[in-house]
């Protein structure tokens, strides 16, 4: 019987949560302050986003092996 690893999956989609809420925050508070919201953030919330999608497929296709 093959041993399978329960954590497949997680870093990716921490990882992408936090840096996806970092660049949130940013683009938050430089619309607050009225200042110029840089693209950089706006490409790193979708970077972020992108690694919580490969987290979660990662996890879901490590639950259907499981079965």
């Amino acid at each position: 019987m093959k041993a399978v690893n329960k954590n497949k999956g997680i870093r990716p989609l921490v990882l992408g949560i936090v840096i996806t809420l970092l660049a949130l925050l940013n683009i938050f508070l430089s619309a607050v302050t009225n200042t110029a919201i840089d693209p950089f953030y706006l490409l790193l919330a979708l970077f972020g986003i992108f690694l919580v999608a490969i987290g979660l497929w990662r996890k879901r296709s490590q639950v259907k092996v499981s079965e």
